[in-house]
């Protein structure tokens, strides 16, 4: 049975804009037309295969693909150098310590600080984490658990897949192309209903 309550689109195709809050996000929402939400650990070893996956793809796959990912936000970069990319990868980390965190993640992807609120606060507002974070968390009963990656449009905030993972094992290299068409779809349903209205 799927758990609808996650607000993929809500009236007028908008997103949950309570994603703004998030302040570890706001360099992936502001550069990226998706954000894939990866939450994972280190210790986890069902997570080890998606992220070789995920490395396959974003990080040593085509290197069109590579060009087409949000790299980290770097100090010596002017916020208006930044060119806007087709998807950034942020980590949220379940992992035990900052240093297996850091260790665990690619070069591609943008972590949520590991000492921030926002690492917590993301996995309760999707209600997504380990099995034993989940009384530390609060979360009594899980929507998904490690390893997932959640699809979210940057303008709606809404979600587009739940099932991230599950996408790149059947699209490979034209998964990120099959998340763009997902975005175009519901952007014109949105504006067909809306249009409507």
């Amino acid at each position: 049975e799927k758990d609808t309550d996650l607000n993929v689109v809500n009236s007028h195709g908008r997103g949950d804009k309570a994603l703004s809050s998030f302040k570890s996000l706001d360099h992936a929402l502001a550069n990226a037309n998706l954000v894939g939400l990866y939450f994972a650990a280190s210790w986890c070893p069902m997570s080890t295969p998606i992220t070789n996956k995920m490395s396959d793809i974003f990080s040593s796959g085509t290197s069109s693909l590579q060009e087409r990912i949000l790299s980290p936000l770097k100090p010596h970069i002017a916020h208006e150098n930044i060119v806007r990319k087709d998807l950034a990868i942020v980590y949220v980390s379940s992992d035990k310590s900052e240093t297996d965190m850091e260790k665990y993640s690619k070069s591609n992807w943008i972590n949520v600080p590991f000492d921030s609120d926002d690492r917590d606060n993301l996995k309760r507002h999707f209600r997504t984490c380990a099995q034993v974070e989940m009384e530390e968390l609060g979360i009594e009963r899980r929507r998904l658990e490690i390893p997932s990656l959640i699809i979210i449009d940057s303008v709606t905030h809404g979600v587009l897949s739940l099932n991230g993972k599950e996408d790149m094992l059947e699209y490979g290299n034209g998964v990120l192309d099959h998340w763009q068409q997902l975005q175009e779809l519901l952007r014109a349903l949105e504006n067909k209903y809306v249009d409507e209205d």
